[in-house]
């Protein structure tokens, strides 16, 4: 059995049990947390827990899910596209973006690209369990998309920063390996909006906090 939840079903029973002094903890956890799917559950349960205790202020809890839903209702809905530029190195394309920090390995010297489509046709992939990056191009291949690269997430990250507040990409297509571990990238939208573009391991399992960025084939 598997041992985690979603956040979306572990969240709710926390909430339930949740104290007032909880409270303030609950409700930053919440906002700071992407969450794929069970928005409305989730602002049910905290504003019965609200009631329940006798707290008023909202604390920007059910504003700040319905947000998420909007957001993320119109993406999986859609495919849609965005600049790929070829013409600019790596660098040049994540200079774009005022990342709080950028991971050492992330550079022209250990990523090389093939220039594919400049305008590709992209869709978010997200999951609703924890699930291995595989598990994760399978289902992207069923749907007739191939798994994005480093290049083609920077390019993202520069059309999702006044799209999207929340994220946490990943691009699941890599060459590049250290340690013996294939390394990818992901793109990060953190609290007070801080950006960061990272590497994970390749085996990692992911938890539902993350999308995958996917190009139609």
């Amino acid at each position: 059995m598997d041992p985690w939840k979603p956040f979306h079903e572990a969240i709710i029973p926390a909430i339930k049990n949740c104290s007032r002094a909880g409270l303030v903890d609950m409700a930053r956890l919440i906002r700071n947390t992407s969450i794929p799917k069970d928005h409305d559950k989730i602002i049910l349960a905290w504003e019965e827990r609200l009631e329940q205790l006798d707290s008023k202020p909202n604390r920007g809890v059910r504003a700040s899910i319905q947000k998420q839903k909007d957001k993320l209702s119109s993406f999986l809905k859609k495919e849609f596209f965005f600049l790929v530029d070829y013409s600019l190195s790596l660098e040049e394309v994540i200079d774009q973006v005022p990342y709080s920090f950028i991971g050492e390995d992330i550079n022209s010297e250990n990523f090389s690209f093939k220039p594919k489509p400049k305008f590709p046709v992209a869709k978010l992939f997200y999951i609703d369990k924890v699930s291995s990056s595989d598990i994760i191009i399978i289902k992207m291949k069923r749907a007739g998309f191939r798994p994005a690269n480093l290049f083609e997430l920077a390019s993202f990250m520069v059309f999702s920063k006044n799209v999207v507040e929340e994220l946490s990409v990943v691009a699941l297509e890599s060459d590049f390996e250290k340690y013996g571990n294939k390394k990818v990238a992901c793109g990060l939208t953190l609290e007070r909006n801080r950006k960061e573009i990272i590497l994970e391991n390749y085996n990692s399992m992911w938890f539902v906090r993350y999308s995958f960025l996917g190009i139609k084939i």
